[in-house]
């Protein structure tokens, strides 16, 4: 008799996992995205090429064009015509079309220094959540500028120093020049993807950290590459700023 309600209750737990199991809604993850995804667009304008409105659209290039002979006239024209391109490129609207009327551009679309550098030294949110804002500031929406550093540093932990380590810029008019730290999407990923975003996984990243490259492979095809970008504001009014921080 007891070997047969042992024989049952073991039946009984069969069922019951059974059934638990079979009730369970498995989620599916999510794919992880490609840190540094092929791209079909790049700008391959080269720096001989006549200058034209249209490329003030041409894009963004993926790398520097170089025209022969290679000799240092060649490579320094080259080097600035790359870095005008990516400079119009990257002030472009975000919605499309060439620069003109005021509208959110490229660049401020891209994650804050703020945004994945977490207090806690958490994972950041994913690429496609919005903006973390300060919780002095709680009226701001994702869209709105808040500046938090009156410096670029090299230590993004600290945030503290201006460029020249000698403390904050200051205008004339005793307005701070304020800084931002923004990266695109393929630094960003590599960023998370490889737990680079607090000390412990800094600490126990094997290997030297080498960020994805911006490349042509082929025609216009290629890949964008890790761009980190700090863009200096300053106030060009004499008329008080409103501040939520």
């Amino acid at each position: 008799m007891k070997t047969f309600m042992q024989a049952a209750r073991v039946t009984l737990i069969l069922v019951v996992v059974f059934l638990a199991s079979f009730g369970r809604v498995v989620r599916p993850q999510s794919p992880v995205p490609p840190i540094n995804p092929p791209v079909t667009n790049c700008n391959i304008t080269r720096p001989d090429a006549p200058i034209t409105p249209a490329i003030l659209t041409s894009g963004l290039p993926c790398a520097v064009t170089v025209i022969q002979p290679i000799n240092l006239p060649n490579l320094q024209k080259a080097f600035d015509f790359y870095s005008w391109l990516t400079f119009v490129a990257l002030n472009s609207p975000a919605a499309g079309g060439a620069i003109g009327k005021d509208a959110q551009t490229i660049w401020e679309q891209w994650k804050e220094v703020e945004d994945i550098m977490l207090p806690d030294g958490s994972a950041p949110a994913p690429w496609s959540q919005s903006h973390i804002r300060p919780k002095i500031c709680p009226g701001a929406r994702p869209t709105t500028l808040v500046l938090q550093m009156v410096g670029k540093t090299p230590n993004v932990l600290s945030e503290t120093t201006q460029p020249f380590l000698t403390g904050p810029l200051i205008d004339q008019r005793g307005n701070y020049v304020h800084y931002e730290i923004l990266v695109n999407k393929p630094m960003f990923e590599f960023i998370a993807q490889n737990k680079l975003y607090n000390q412990q996984g800094q600490a126990s990243f094997s290997g030297p950290i080498v960020f994805p490259i911006g490349q042509v492979t082929q025609g216009a095809n290629g890949t964008i590459g890790a761009i980190m970008i700090k863009p200096p504001t300053r106030v060009t009014t004499s008329k008080k700023v409103n501040s939520c921080c």
